[in-house]
This record gives structure tokens, C-alpha cells and sequence, in this order.
């Protein structure tokens, strides 16, 4: 799959329905859509916002980490960065979404900063959060 199947030609700013659509195509453990909370951290957000995300910002093992897809993903991003899906980030949080393995993939390779969709507009259903504690 390529990251411009991906990505929508020019446009910084999608909906949730497009990072569920993107998510769904590239998630290998679909019981996360059944049994977990994805969709619902999904639809937290009507809208996202593609940026260069601090991976300092991120907590890498928030989630359980399977270090051969993390390896996988090491070799995929050294072959090309444009071919890995921008994370997905709850700038709330700060957690990740959707995208552990590829955040830590890139923090071995010694990144600074990910692309990442951050949620932009927050949905009536997020929640008590306010406001993120930065703008990206």
C-alpha cells in the first residue's frame, strides 16, 4: 500500500471517518476494533491534523510492543519514510491512537519528530478534556 492511498493529495486536515478508513486498511489485529477501544479513541476527534509530532511527547510503552513488528517497521522506514502511515495521536494525552510500533520504530532509528495525524477538533463525545496543552 502506498502512503498516497494513504494520505489525501494536499490536505493537512481529514475527518475521522478517513483516519478510521486508513487504520482499519493497515491495523493487523482487527479483535482491536471488536474487543477494543479504537474506534471510540478514533471518534474522540471530528477532525485531524497532520503534523511533525515530538516523539519525546509520546509515552512508547504505553501500549504492549511487539519487537519484531517494531523491527519490521525499522526496516520498511529505512527503505523509504513515505511508505510508513503517519501515526495517530490524541493531543490531550498525548497518546497514541493508532501507530505504537511505528512510533517506536522511529525512535530507534533516532527521529525527533513523526508524522502523525493529532486530533484538531475535538468531538462532543471525547469527553472531560478542555483544551491540548500545545498547538502543533
Amino acid at each position: 500500500m502506498k502512503i498516497k492511498e494513504l494520505i489525501r493529495e494536499n490536505q493537512q486536515i481529514v475527518d475521522a471517518s478517513h483516519i478510521y478508513s486508513i487504520v482499519k486498511k493497515i491495523h493487523r489485529n482487527f479483535n482491536d476494533f471488536d474487543e477494543g477501544d479504537i474506534t471510540d479513541r478514533i471518534y474522540w476527534f471530528d477532525q485531524y491534523k497532520l503534523v511533525n509530532f515530538p516523539l519525546s511527547k509520546l509515552n512508547l510503552n504505553e501500549w504492549d510492543v511487539d519487537e519484531d513488528l517494531v523491527a519490521d517497521n525499522i526496516a520498511k522506514i529505512m527503505k523509504s519514510q513515505h511508505t510508513m502511515p503517519p501515526v495517530v495521536i490524541d493531543p490531550f494525552t498525548n497518546s497514541i491512537i493508532d501507530g505504537t510500533h511505528r512510533a517506536n520504530a522511529y525512535a530507534k532509528l533516532g527521529y525527533d519528530t513523526i508524522p502523525a495525524y493529532i486530533g484538531s477538533i475535538k468531538s462532543s463525545s471525547y469527553g472531560e478534556h478542555e483544551s491540548p496543552d500545545d498547538e502543533y
